[in-house]
């Protein structure tokens, strides 16, 4: 957001604005009018002179307005027969349901105003408004590429400033209206590099699946790598202004590094932040890859090693203890203990198990230091084979407390 082009209105005086990442957000508190109804003008609104000729702008919120009456669009101001004049484009809610309105307001009457009733499709929602001369186009979309007819009206005046807001009425929600951009497309405006916005990813084994939308259609390409200098490059050529993309073929377990990079037809190029994330593990030992297990009165018949494969396609899933024999393992989930697909339960019984004595100071053979080599081992359909390894320490002690006993008024031993 330029700070110098743009000029924050608060008439009533308890409204906030607020830039993050996220976008601009601009916030109403309840229980007061933030509005425009013949004269009475309270909207808290963000504004910008501009020049009185025919344009194409949108503005694309993150929001959907929710309560009787939450508002959020487009304001128009400028001057007609020496009068102020006013176009108040938005969308409302009236506590269910989502709608569109035009209103028209010169010198603090209403002269006319249009309602109707449109279908919420989902969290996000753009308005375009589009003027020739003194025919006047608002439109709407929800998911950025298909574009409904909303409103078409004439009205001729002399236009001077222009800006988004936030609103309420009736019961007076508050609310917050979040601005992802605003942009004019009219060829006379000057030159917007694409906007990138609802970046999204999900890290799976091998892969990072991104989504994310842009203002203009553009091609892309995805730039990846261990680090910040990437190395690797995905492209996708055809032009669109809803993207998908799957970077495959990544190592397990590995840290990873991308950025994406849309290209307008003009040639002009926008890059987003740098995405970090690290890829899973083929098998996930949880609580680490050495692992304890002991006490003096041995509370359990068993050490439990427990964890998640990710393999997708799995063949098999097993382990072997100190060299033995690969035993097979049940992959979650079953309705019982493994909740979630890929959970595993290893259970090592202590008779199993090699132990170290803590009462001796100094074990004499590698048998009394208690260290259990446990390997386990997963297969996918196409016969690759992956493996973890996990020490397994168990504590043993032939000492034992002294019982306690009741003497009357003390416990003694």
């Amino acid at each position: 957001m330029d700070a110098e082009a743009w000029t924050f209105v608060d008439p009533v005086g308890d409204a906030e604005v607020q830039v993050d990442e996220a976008g601009v957000h601009i916030s109403v508190p309840g229980g007061t009018n933030h509005t425009l109804w013949n004269s009475e003008y309270t909207l808290a609104r963000l504004m910008q002179e501009t020049e009185n000729v025919n344009f194409d702008v949108e503005a694309r919120f993150d929001t959907i307005p929710v309560g009787n009456i939450a508002q959020q669009g487009i304001v128009i101001e400028g001057i007609k027969a020496g009068k102020p004049h006013f176009l108040r484009l938005e969308f409302y809610s009236l506590g269910s349901g989502l709608y569109l309105y035009t209103g028209i307001f010169n010198d603090g009457e209403n002269v006319g105003g249009s309602s109707t009733d449109i279908n919420k499709e989902g969290s996000s929602i753009s308005m375009r408004v589009q003027r020739q001369n003194s025919a006047w186009s608002v439109q709407y979309t929800f998911d950025g590429a298909a574009w409904s007819e909303g409103m078409t009206f004439n009205d001729t005046f002399e236009v001077t400033r222009m800006g988004v807001y936030a609103g309420n009425d009736g019961i007076n929600p508050a609310y917050t209206a979040t601005l992802r951009y605003f942009v004019n497309r009219h060829p006379s405006c000057p030159v917007v590099t694409p906007i990138i916005y609802n970046l999204e990813h999900l890290v799976e084994f091998g892969k990072v699946s991104l989504s994310w939308t842009t203002h203009t259609r553009t091609t892309w390409k995805i730039q990846y790598g261990k680090d910040r200098s990437y190395g690797e490059v995905l492209e996708g050529p055809s032009e669109a202004l809803g993207h998908q993309a799957t970077v495959s073929n990544l190592e397990p377990g590995q840290t990873y590094h991308l950025q994406v990079v849309v290209t307008d037809q003009a040639g002009r190029s926008t890059s987003s932040q740098d995405i970090e994330v690290r890829t899973p593990g083929a098998i996930e030992v949880w609580y680490g890859n050495h692992q304890t297990f002991g006490t003096p009165d041995r509370p359990q018949r068993w050490a439990n090693i427990l964890g998640q494969v990710n393999v997708p396609d799995i063949a098999s899933l097993g382990y072997s203890l100190n060299g033995g024999a690969l035993q097979p393992l049940k992959v979650g989930p079953d309705g019982l203990r493994l909740e979630n697909t890929g959970d595993f339960n290893i259970e090592l019984g202590y008779q199993d198990l090699t132990y170290r004595d803590r009462d001796l100071v100094a074990p004499e053979s590698l048998l009394h230091q208690g260290l259990n080599a446990l390997v386990i081992e997963a297969t996918d359909q196409k016969g690759t084979t992956y493996r973890e390894n996990v020490t397994v320490e168990w504590l043993a002690s032939q000492a034992r407390p002294t019982p306690w006993r009741w003497t009357g008024a003390r416990l003694m031993r």
